[in-house]
């Protein structure tokens, strides 16, 4: 079965919402605001929606430390409790599309009938 929520899944809906494309998100080694916001929120929901480590999660996003990672999530958590202007104009968007593929996850194939054997 092909991964729905895959961490590229993730970084494309976070660079479209922020006006960047894939390969700046990942590959920007800038600690640019224009960058590291989506980088950071990025981060976030790849840690959410995936079963991904820190290490897997920071080395998709430009060989980031693990330690960067967990900073960054709790960035995106701050920020959002806040309702901080600039993460809000990236993360509610990309959530509501992020939430929109969780939904395709959770629809369940029909059962196939079943006749036991006795």
């Amino acid at each position: 079965m092909t991964e729905l929520l895959s961490l590229e899944k993730i970084g494309n809906i976070v660079a479209k919402h922020s006006e960047l494309e894939l390969c700046e998100l990942r590959g920007n080694k800038t600690r640019q605001e224009k960058f590291k916001t989506p980088r950071q929120i990025a981060f976030y929901f790849s840690y959410r929606c995936t079963r991904k480590s820190y290490a897997k999660i920071g080395a998709y996003f430009g060989s980031k430390e693990h330690a960067t990672v967990m900073y960054g999530i709790d960035v995106v958590k701050k920020m959002v409790v806040t309702n901080d202007p600039i993460y809000m104009k990236i993360f509610i968007p990309a959530k509501k599309e992020i939430q929109e593929l969780i939904g395709k996850l959770v629809v369940q194939e029909p059962m196939k009938s079943f006749d036991p054997v006795i």
